[in-house]
């Protein structure tokens, strides 16, 4: 038992570091929302008010509590200060060939009628048309490796007057996060990050970037213009590849191939990957600027770039069911885009924090051990095992989050005047 009393100790210490270096700037009202939610979300796994203020503990009523943090919640938005400070923290772990992988989600509120700027959204897991929020996330990961590092999550609506729409939004996160991290990175975007001005802008920015194109994007050619569909590339070389979805690993047979391109209103030199699994009928039209040699180890370090985005859809569905992201009730637009940031901070804290410092391996062991998994799980679903194992061992802790300060002591403190000349 004092064993995982000194654990507890060390988790709220961590909470309160990691806490303190997101604040930077902000007030005090919303520093202490900050440190209450990130920890409310950590022991609790849920972001519903009334669940974040149980977990504080305090000796105020609940109403009070939830009240406290709607409003502070929504006083201001300071979600983009948040998602700053999570790249600078991040900042020292991105190479120069770190890939940056930026997707959609979607936050579906079926039943909502009073939520700020609600509008309608694509439901990406049935494809259908639905009310609620788009969301934006980025998240760090290397090619060969299956750490992930969350650095940016916002969410938005098209409605909003601050709201400068989906281009908008996808753009200032460019502009941030290069300059937070001096240009280092290499974006890798599906279909629908292919238009031009998201490109013109990657271009402008100096940065580098593996993009999957539609089949009917115009590109230059041998001097003359061509659908990237309509393109011929020889597909000489042939290599395997391991896919990892949904816990379950998967070798694919490819065959790839690579021509030089440059796009209509550009004279940048780009690269044209194309590759399709054997067996298969669908080809991917992979576009990147990034120097590549012929070899066919070159060209497929682009191809397995580009399969490495799936990653961001395993964080998006462990975001969504560890911390019950769609379940949110808050009604301002502030309080969601707030709320969101802090969510996706949590989830770096979790896997980038815990999960990937030398420092606190010993910690996070304890954390997996204290998520009681069976078998191998953890290694493929450690990010779900570390939030578990994080929300099982602060459950066992009565104290509030914040101890309060002890009172004066009623004894009066015994003054010895000094005694010149005595050492």
């Amino acid at each position: 038992m004092r064993d995982i009393a000194k654990v507890i100790f060390k988790l709220k210490a961590r909470i309160r570091d990691f806490a303190g270096s997101l604040c930077s700037g902000l007030s005090g009202a919303a520093s202490r929302a900050i440190s209450d939610v990130l920890y409310g979300l950590c022991k609790g796994g849920d972001v519903k008010l009334t669940c974040i203020g149980r977990g504080l503990r305090e000796k105020i009523g609940l109403k009070k509590a939830v009240e406290r943090l709607s409003r502070n919640l929504s006083r201001e938005d300071f979600s983009r200060s948040l998602n700053r400070r999570l790249v600078e923290i991040s900042a020292g772990r991105i190479e120069a060939d770190t890939l940056l992988v930026i997707d959609e989600s979607d936050v579906q509120k079926r039943y909502a009628r009073a939520m700020e700027h609600l509008g309608p959204v694509r439901d990406g897991s049935e494809g259908k048309i639905g009310r609620g929020y788009p969301c934006m996330n980025v998240l760090a990961t290397e090619v060969d490796g299956g750490d992930v590092m969350p650095l940016w999550g916002s969410l938005y609506s098209v409605r909003s007057e601050t709201c400068g729409g989906q281009n908008a939004e996808i753009t200032w996160a460019f502009r941030d996060i290069l300059e937070r991290l001096d240009g280092r990175g290499i974006w890798v975007m599906d279909r629908g990050f292919d238009r031009a001005r998201l490109l013109k802008e990657l271009l402008a920015l100096k940065a580098q970037f593996v993009v999957r194109l539609e089949g009917n994007r115009g590109l230059r050619f041998r001097r003359s213009e061509a659908l990237a569909s309509e393109i011929r590339v020889a597909m000489r070389h042939l290599a395997q590849v391991v896919l990892v979805k949904n816990g379950r690993r998967r070798v694919k047979n490819i065959e790839y191939g690579i021509v030089d391109v440059k796009l209509p209103f550009s004279e940048a030199p780009l690269s044209l990957v194309k590759f399709r699994f054997q067996k298969g009928i669908q080809t991917f039209l992979i576009l990147t600027n990034v120097q590549l040699g012929r070899s066919g180890k070159d060209l497929l370090w682009v191809v397995k770039a580009y399969l490495s985005r799936w990653r961001i859809e395993e964080q998006n569905r462990f975001i969504k069911q560890s911390y019950n992201l769609e379940d949110i009730r808050i009604r301002s637009y502030n309080g969601l885009r707030n709320m969101t940031a802090l969510v996706t901070a949590c989830a770096a804290f979790v896997s980038g924090v815990v999960g990937l410092k030398p420092t606190l391996r010993i910690l996070a062991n304890k954390l997996l051990h204290a998520s009681h998994r069976v078998g191998d799980f953890i290694k493929d679903f450690r990010c779900y095992a570390l939030a578990d194992g994080l929300k099982a061992l602060l459950a066992l802790t009565n104290k509030p989050w914040r101890e309060p300060t002890p009172p004066p002591s009623p004894q009066l403190p015994l003054i010895f005047p000094t005694l010149r000349g005595l050492r």
